[in-house]
């Protein structure tokens, strides 16, 4: 199969963005949308001739010389790179540049590519490219409007200069002009904020809600043994497990804690969940309250009185959404009581896939936790071991994929992996 057919296969079976697009006034189409369209086919290319070929009629009129085919691929690295520099947001200007930046990881596979650009929002590419119930579109879309906003404010051959010449536009600014079509309207961020304000809102109701519930159910004390507890909170369970909701069959407000210290978990909590719920799926509801496991902040999550993973975050700006096999395997890690994980791995930072795009990665202070698949148990890599694997090829390599936790005996540590077994001496060796 020839280089261009491998593009044309891969625009073809590889779907960019979601079905549903950004809210954008008709006015707007002759050159946002159509931008926008332009980056999108942009962004499965896979070769540099692919790029220097391709039919781009929004993209290359903010090109200085749109007719020379062989200058194109240098125009729109230029115009891309300044795109990305001014997009404000440090999530979507990283998902971005992971996307877009003209580095050496621009021709690799989109999916590649799209495990890193989701890496910013603590979630896997299919839940980065899927549509959000709240906002009816996927970050991927936002991310490619955010490129999209900021090439037509900052390039002046582009058709903003038709209009006197393009207008910085932030998210931050909602009252930029829209381009050409001289209308105003609210970026994608401005909407985000509005959103934001929303949810807060929201989630001060269900927590006022919850605690009028609470109060009812505790002046019908006789309906109900009094000396109920959470079996989390009696430090008999797994942190993350379900069993607190089994013990007391209440089904908690995502982000819900009593704790005044947490209260900023609330929304970061809740915004997670909304994004990586697919529409048209129930979302989960907490099993507990919020509540602190060490060093981290966590709250197990139930779907019809199932475990549906474990929302952890180091602070409210870092949340990671764990599925509960993930979480358990991270919670065994030095020992099945809890006590150790943190200690030993370090605590979870991002998620990541290897290079083969087979393996999932959750990365910590220490290491990094490999599974076959975001819902296998993991096996934590420490250290050394992890920095050995990486270098050899990963799963790909000469070692294979882990196929236990590091364990000891009276020579060192030694780990089992699907082509032989690691022994670490005591001494490092």
């Amino acid at each position: 199969m020839s280089e261009d057919e491998q593009d044309r296969t891969h625009a073809e079976t590889t779907p960019t963005t979601t079905d549903q697009p950004v809210a954008v006034d008709d006015s707007d189409r002759s050159s946002l949308d159509r931008l926008v369209d332009d980056l999108r086919r942009v962004a499965g290319m896979r070769s540099p001739k692919a790029l220097r070929d391709a039919h781009l009629p929004a993209l290359t009129t903010y090109l200085d010389e749109p007719d020379d085919p062989d200058r194109r691929l240098d125009g729109v690295r230029r115009v891309i790179t300044h795109g990305l520099e001014d997009i404000d947001d440090p999530q979507f200007r990283a998902a971005a540049e992971a996307l877009f930046a003209f580095g050496d990881n621009r021709w690799t596979p989109l999916r590649q590519r799209g495990e890193r650009a989701s890496a910013p929002f603590n979630c896997s590419f299919d839940a980065y490219r899927r549509a959000r119930r709240s906002t009816g579109v996927s970050l991927l879309d936002e991310t490619v409007h955010q490129l999209a906003r900021a090439v037509e404010a900052r390039s002046p051959s582009g058709p903003g200069a038709a209009a006197g010449g393009p207008t910085r536009t932030t998210h931050d600014d909602p009252e930029a002009p829209d381009g050409a079509a001289g209308r105003t309207r609210p970026p994608l961020g401005g909407r985000r904020a509005g959103l934001f304000a929303a949810l807060v809102v929201l989630v001060v109701v269900i927590v006022v809600a919850a605690v009028a519930v609470v109060t009812r159910h505790d002046s019908n004390a006789g309906d109900a043994a009094p000396d109920t507890v959470d079996a989390a909170a009696s430090g008999t369970t797994t942190p993350g497990s379900a069993t607190t909701a089994s013990a007391t069959n209440r089904c908690h407000p995502i982000g819900d804690t009593s704790d005044p210290a947490l209260a900023a978990y609330r929304v970061p909590f809740d915004t997670q969940v909304d994004q990586l719920t697919p529409p048209g799926e129930a979302e989960p509801c907490g099993g507990s309250p919020v509540r602190r496991w060490d060093q981290l902040v966590i709250q197990p999550l139930v779907t019809d009185g199932t475990a549906a993973g474990v929302l952890v975050a180091t602070d409210p700006d870092h949340v990671l959404l764990m599925t509960q096999a993930e979480f358990d395997s991270y919670h065994q890690i030095g020992g099945k009581d809890g006590t150790r994980a943190q200690a030993v791995a370090g605590l979870p930072r991002r998620r990541a896939t290897s290079a083969s795009g087979k393996v999932w990665l959750i990365i910590t202070d220490h290491g990094a936790m490999a599974s076959a698949g975001v819902d296998q148990p993991g096996y934590y890599l420490g250290d050394v071991v992890w920095t050995r694997w990486h270098a050899n090829g990963e799963d790909a390599g000469a070692w294979g994929m882990p196929a236990s936790n590091p364990l000891n005996n009276a020579v060192g540590y030694y780990q089992d992996f699907s082509k032989g077994r690691l022994t670490l001496s005591y001494s490092g060796t």
